[in-house]
């Protein structure tokens, strides 16, 4: 997503170590409510956080797209624009 031009948030990146479960939603769902749209990681479904991030996205009416669509529309292009940049 990042080679693609887009500015990621991925909650495992945003927490300090040593917050607990609940300071680390509070966070992340704080830097949710900048967000333009959710990418949901396969398995999303069994992860607690993430079904609480997808109600809230729904919430705000945000696009919620499932990695591999979001790859395969795209991918290609950031991989082509991460090349490009590396000329």
């Amino acid at each position: 997503m990042r080679a693609a031009g887009h500015d990621a948030l991925n909650p495992a990146e945003l927490c300090p170590p040593g917050l607990s479960w609940v300071e680390a939603m509070a966070m992340d769902l704080q830097a949710l409510d900048t967000a333009d749209g959710v990418i949901l990681l396969p398995g999303w479904e069994r992860s607690r956080g993430a079904r609480i991030e997808v109600a809230r996205a729904k919430a705000r009416d945000l696009p919620i797209v499932p990695w591999a669509v979001w790859q395969r529309t795209y991918g290609a292009r950031a991989v082509t624009t991460e090349m490009e940049a590396e000329r």
